[in-house]
């Protein structure tokens, strides 16, 4: 299959996923073209066979990994539809699927009203704050919730969110489930056994967020606090 992915390029869970997604297709056998503005952070495309299509230089990105950037400006926009339509027309695409609504979901619905019959199938996936956040602002929420009767197939990563995609966005199905992943080939730990056999271990809660307000990491230090009543565990804390 010919499968276009667009994603946005910071160090965000809906970036990680689209890369993972766009290697472990095109490992498969399948034409991936993955859409970003700038080549995604610690993403390395140096093997995997993912044709990467960018809009921006990256010498002009000056937004950190951890800042989702999703305020661009009218140019920006252009730049990228311009570059996905190119390719849908060129090479045909039968799948474009988009990780994360804000701004892809409008980019997809007007693929989608512009080459019509010959547009590809739309398949969107919801991270979470653009429905949490972006879904409930009052002028963005109803423009994203009309742009997304356009996609073909809707698909979110926790039933809890799909409940919360149907329910914020009026939609008349709910998103099917499709849970992140972990890739064993890459992340296979071993055990040490000669370190169990030496040492007490001690388990690790591990929190990796950008530490937002809507991230919350507050809750995972007052779980963090429960736990070690109970057992000699670590906290980790990693973002920025």
């Amino acid at each position: 299959m010919k499968i276009g992915i667009m994603c946005h390029s910071g160090c965000g869970g809906s970036t990680r996923v689209a890369t993972e997604l766009a290697a472990e297709l095109a490992r498969r056998g399948h034409r991936v073209h993955l859409f970003t503005q700038t080549v995604p952070f610690s993403y390395c495309e140096s093997s995997n066979g993912v044709i990467v299509h960018t809009t921006t230089p990256d010498h002009e990105n000056n937004h950190h990994p951890a800042y989702l950037h999703t305020a661009w400006t009218n140019k920006e926009i252009e730049a990228f539809k311009t570059r996905v339509l190119e390719v849908a027309v060129t090479d045909k695409l039968d799948v474009l699927h988009f990780h994360y609504a804000v701004l892809f979901g409008f980019i997809a619905a007007e693929i989608k009203q512009r080459l019509r019959r010959e547009a590809p199938v739309l398949v969107g996936t919801l991270h979470g704050t653009d429905v949490s956040v972006y879904g409930n602002d009052p002028v963005k929420g109803p423009q994203l919730a009309q742009a997304l009767t356009h996609i073909d197939l809707l698909t979110t990563v926790s039933s809890g969110h799909a409940r919360l995609s149907a329910d914020v966005f009026g939609l008349l199905k709910q998103p099917e489930v499709i849970y992140n992943f972990v890739d064993l080939l890459k992340f296979c730990p071993r055990v040490n056994t000669k370190l169990h056999s030496t040492s007490r271990c001690r388990p690790k809660i591990v929190h990796v967020s950008n530490f937002s307000p809507v991230k919350d990491p507050q809750s995972v230090a007052y779980i963090y606090l429960d736990v070690r009543r109970q057992i000699d565990a670590e906290l980790w804390l990693i973002g920025d």
